[in-house]
């Protein structure tokens, strides 16, 4: 049995040992802090990068103190896991190349040197230059109206790729691109959240685009916004909208966005993804005008919602403008409108008219130039022959040409001198049932 005295001698050896131990353990671990090297400090950087560089881990964070330029032809390579912080007036230019990729474990992050909200650095332009970011985060940008992500050159100008990446809470949007731009940007799985807005800009004034452009729907993002004017997809250039993608505009006078001439529009989504057109508030009718084909077009599974016409068909020479599986609603004027000289191009099967302030299809005085076929779809009143300038109300069959009126159509002209003026050949076979 162990003595008091022997008790406390234990006990004192013990509380040797101790410190002894913790002295030790404090020596190991600064000589191991001494063998692999201090923690490195931020790296500071401003100016012109006129050869090619890699912002390397071992340098991480980057602080970009002034604007950073990546000139042109030059290669500015971002290693994965690397941080880049921009303080206030401070964004990255590039001109030349950017390759930021990531890995899912170690993210590229480009963000604002404080960290802490949007608005805290200028963000990421995209200035004739092009791109790779993949598993990279764009945060707390948006500085004097900028935004995450700015694209804007020359159409010649190389891709912008950005994939399984992150951009959000920015001031501004998430991502703008100049309509000639538009054809560079190239996304997948990219998630959109707390931004000023969740759309991606098309800033166009009347612009064409400069080739065949794809938009896809992505996690969080609410849609496409054309503003401030219309988008012309001119002769030549295809424009594909693929399911789940959402257009949105504003404003009334104008086309948001005009197929010209040999120009195409591809809208084919599906039943659980549709491709949407509706207003930048998605709320009310009359707040857009309404998508106008003068070339060709295709939509499949595709709604048009909360404008005055949603859509407009003109021109005698366009192509096919084919709707299928489709919804026209909550327009404030007609579901849809084609001139006389131009209703021979549509075709409908399957398309829903519902909450039109008329659910009507107006066919615009005048012509025909081709033989016609009109079809009866589901909530569609019937075809109204107006004219929007009041010069007269009639609809010409001329020699040669044949409209045919499928059981079901109803054909309507609502002055007291509204008339069908027939040179031609009118074939209106109905049933019992649906005359």
């Amino acid at each position: 049995m162990l003595t008091p005295i022997n008790r406390n001698r234990i006990l004192s050896l013990f509380v040797i040992l101790t410190a002894v131990f913790a002295v030790m353990t404090g020596l190991l671990t600064e000589m191991a802090v001494h063998a692999r090297g201090p923690e490195p400090l931020a790296t500071n950087v401003s100016g012109v990068i006129s050869a090619d560089t890699t912002w390397t881990l071992a340098g991480s964070p980057y602080v970009l103190t002034d604007t950073v330029t990546v000139a042109t032809a030059v290669t500015l390579t971002v290693e994965p896991g690397v941080i880049v912080m921009g303080t206030q007036l401070a964004g990255l230019y590039v001109s030349g190349h950017l390759e930021a990729v990531g890995t899912a474990t170690e993210p590229i992050t480009f963000t604002s040197a404080a960290d802490t909200g949007a608005g805290e650095w200028y963000g990421i332009d995209f200035l004739g230059g092009d791109g790779r970011l993949e598993h990279t985060v764009v945060r707390y940008a948006g500085q004097y109206d900028s935004d995450g992500i700015f694209i804007s050159g020359s159409p010649t100008d190389g891709p912008i790729v950005i994939t399984d990446s992150v951009i959000a809470n920015n001031l501004g949007y998430p991502i703008t691109a100049l309509a000639d731009d538009l054809h560079r940007l190239q996304m997948s799985n990219v998630s959109v959240s707390n931004n000023m807005t969740d759309r991606v800009r098309i800033r166009s004034d009347f612009d064409q685009l400069a080739g065949d452009v794809t938009l896809s729907g992505q996690p969080g993002l609410d849609g496409y916004e054309i503003s401030p004017t219309w988008l012309q997809v001119p002769a030549g250039i295809t424009m594909t909208l693929q399911p789940g993608t959402t257009i949105m505009a504003s404003g009334t006078g104008y086309c948001p966005i005009s197929v010209e001439e040999q120009g195409h529009l591809e809208a084919v989504g599906t039943t659980e993804s549709p491709v949407s057109f509706t207003s930048t508030s998605d709320s009310a009718p009359g707040q857009w005008t309404s998508i106008c084909v003068f070339g060709s077009a295709h939509f499949d599974h595709a709604e048009f919602r909360y404008s005055e016409l949603n859509l407009d068909i003109g021109g005698a020479t366009g192509g096919e403008v084919f709707i299928e599986n489709s919804a026209i609603i909550s327009s404030s004027e007609y579901g849809a409108s084609a001139y006389a000289d131009s209703i021979h191009r549509l075709r409908m099967s399957d398309v829903t008219f519902s909450n039109n302030n008329k659910n009507r299809v107006r066919v615009e005085t005048g012509t025909l130039v081709d033989n016609v076929t009109l079809t009866d779809q589901p909530g569609l009143e019937g075809y109204e022959i107006n004219t929007w300038d009041g010069s007269g109300f009639f609809l010409e069959i001329p020699a040669g040409i044949t409209l045919t009126m499928e059981a079901g159509t109803t054909l309507m002209m609502t002055p007291a001198d509204g008339q069908i003026e027939l040179f031609g050949h009118l074939e209106a076979k109905g049933t019992e049932i649906n005359p």
